[in-house]
């Protein structure tokens, strides 16, 4: 609830459009390699806290191992969602889209006859 409140603040701050600011939260979700790295590093800290300590780092690094398979099955679903909702879907050009005359000739570069 944390990743859909903190970024539907954070749009609603920046003022972007509704359908962006109800969406943004579902992008969010597949951000596992900092879940799993930062879970990590907590239970190295915690391992050094004696017997108590390393069975708490045991839970953390199952607990968020354990989250981060669920949210990686559904993250790409809900990122398609949201792009989908938000109206997003369509908007950009892929790389095999030649670029019009007027943007062609604003990126060749200029000579000069001196």
């Amino acid at each position: 609830m944390g990743k859909f409140g903190g970024a539907w603040i954070g749009a609603w701050a920046g003022r972007a459009e509704p359908a962006v600011r109800d969406n943004l939260g579902f992008g969010l979700l597949s951000q596992a390699g900092v879940a799993v790295g930062l879970a990590l590093s907590c239970a190295n800290r915690f391992e050094a806290c004696g017997e108590a300590g390393a069975q708490l780092a045991y839970t953390i690094v199952n607990v968020v191992t354990a989250t981060t398979f669920v949210v990686q099955i559904i993250g790409p679903i809900m990122v398609k969602l949201a792009i989908t909702r938000a109206g997003e879907v369509g908007q950009g050009s892929t790389a095999e889209e030649p670029l019009p005359a007027e943007e062609r000739s604003a990126l060749e570069p200029k000579v000069s006859n001196d």
